[in-house]
């Protein structure tokens, strides 16, 4: 509550409802796909939440430019399908995360679905690109209602971790 928030590969804006309906002073959408940022507004409608009081921005988020905010969530598609893309997304989380630094205050809140990014090479990429300010303060992975075959390990695929930048007495 209280907080601005903005949400990067938003899509239709789930995680964006949800900080405004949670008290969020302000909530930035960001989606390169203008259509999804359409129904973005309309589900914030939907929900008695005014959508002018808040921003949706129809850009490349690992190029936005945004303000300084209180909450950064970081929810990107699988940054690779193939073998031969991997190096290619470990750099990716670790760009993203360093451009995150630039307008994040206090707490980034970051998944992934990349499935052939084992947690270990992701949680890396997130903190070379974040550096040494920020604390892990939760993780999680895949809830009980999403089992995972114990003969498909690639199935082990969802990653979430907040973090909150250390010395701040408002990351808690």
């Amino acid at each position: 509550a209280g907080r601005q928030v903005v949400n990067l590969f938003a899509y239709n804006g789930g995680f964006s409802i949800s900080a405004a309906l949670g008290g969020a002073k302000r909530v930035i959408t960001v989606d390169i796909a203008a259509a999804a940022l359409e129904d973005a507004k309309e589900i914030f409608r939907i929900n008695g939440v005014d959508p002018g009081a808040h921003g949706f921005e129809a850009v490349d988020a690992f190029a936005w430019p945004g303000p300084k905010s209180d909450l950064v969530i970081v929810d990107p598609p699988s940054l690779t399908k193939g073998k031969a893309a991997d190096g290619a997304a470990r750099l990716a989380y670790k760009s993203l995360h360093r451009h995150v630094t630039d307008y994040s205050t206090d707490l980034v809140a970051t998944a992934s679905c990349t499935a052939r990014l084992p947690w270990e090479r992701w949680e890396e990429s997130v903190r070379e690109g974040l550096g040494g300010t920020w604390a892990s303060l939760h993780r999680s992975a895949e809830p009980v209602d999403h089992p995972v075959a114990m003969g498909h390990p690639e199935g082990r695929y969802l990653k979430f971790m907040l973090l909150g930048r250390l010395g701040n007495s408002r990351s808690a």
